[in-house]
């Protein structure tokens, strides 16, 4: 306070943490899918199909969680989440984490401002037979931090650490104001028309890429050698 005057502290030096406690989770959703433990000798393509794939919308600064749950404790997967594009075979082999029930959970951040979408592949663990199927079900919650700024809430400046689950939020701030902390489901999806450019890219998919330009390659020539013949 200043000559009876309050100055609005809009950024400060150094990040403040924020704890709340969430009440209503009950709208958690359960999802339910199967994968299979595909051949090492099968073709790169195929490999890669294999992989059972979960899209995931993300709000900006946001911390996600993915509660897994498995039929046995035998039973494992590997599971890897990628900004943008679809994990592939060599991915989950290098990358994956190891999911199983000692260890059911996987983190996921968006410390970006705007909305993300992520891809989640999974396949099974490793000790897992050939052509073995293993079922298994998750549950994601999604915590962000919010304050009100001109009539609505906004993100900006506040993310979500990693410390944050389904019933309590830990918030990191860059600015003073009026805090909420919101709790939220993910969609999971993957509508493969909506979301061609996240699949048929050049740097992931230089094969579909190659094919399509040998197709239109085609089209073009067999349209012009038509041509041709009608009019002889």
């Amino acid at each position: 306070e200043t000559k009876g005057y309050y100055c609005l502290i809009s950024e400060l030096p150094w990040p403040i943490d924020i704890y709340a406690k969430l009440i209503n989770t009950s709208n958690i959703i359960t999802f339910n899918d199967t994968t299979v433990q595909p051949h090492s000798n099968v073709s790169e393509l195929e490999l890669d199909l294999s992989i059972k794939i979960h899209r995931i919308d993300c709000a900006p600064r946001s911390h996600t969680t993915f509660t897994f749950t498995l039929p046995t404790a035998s039973d494992t997967l590997r599971v890897l989440i990628k900004k943008k594009f679809r994990p592939d075979y060599e991915m989950m082999m290098q990358n994956a984490v190891n999911i199983s029930q000692q260890s059911p959970k996987y983190y996921l951040d968006n410390d970006d401002d705007d909305y993300k979408i992520f891809l989640m592949g999974v396949l099974p663990g490793l000790e897992v037979d050939v052509n073995q199927s293993i079922t298994y079900s998750f549950q994601v919650s999604s915590v962000v931090c919010k304050f009100w700024r001109k009539n609505q809430w906004n993100s900006y400046g506040c993310t979500a650490k990693a410390q944050s689950e389904a019933d309590g939020i830990h918030c990191q701030c860059e600015h003073i104001s009026t805090f909420a902390a919101a709790f939220s489901v993910p969609p999971l999806k993957v509508d493969h028309f909506a979301d061609i450019d996240l699949f048929l890219t050049v740097k992931n998919n230089p094969l579909v890429l190659c094919i399509i330009i040998f197709l239109i390659i085609l089209y073009l020539l067999l349209g012009v050698l038509l041509g041709y013949l009608d009019r002889r």
